[in-house]
């Protein structure tokens, strides 16, 4: 597993799971092969390239009203507590947002 941090984004290589401090970023079922994770003024954005059929969970310090997958609004079921949930169904490159609740 490789990362990068900076003030403004999270990048992830080759993994499955990230931690800071002991709290939870984000974990998958299956390695992913990338993933960028980027803060904005309603919640998170980012894109995760998966190797192959994958559930991710993006853990959020706010709960999130909404969550878009390459631009389509997932159901409500994918948001649950302090973490986001969804499938991607096989290998390919997703764009993602987050939107918290207000």
């Amino acid at each position: 597993m490789g990362w990068l941090r900076s003030r403004e984004h999270w990048a992830v290589f080759e993994a499955s799971f990230l931690s800071d401090a002991g709290v939870p970023v984000f974990e998958s079922t299956n390695p992913l092969k990338s993933v960028c994770l980027r803060p904005d003024g309603s919640g998170w954005s980012g894109e995760v390239e998966t190797l192959r059929r994958t559930e991710l969970s993006i853990y959020t310090s706010q709960a999130a009203a909404q969550v878009f997958l390459n631009e389509v609004l997932l159901p409500e079921s994918t948001v649950a507590g302090p973490a986001a949930r969804w499938l991607m169904p096989s290998q390919g490159k997703y764009t993602f947002r987050i939107i918290r609740s207000s």
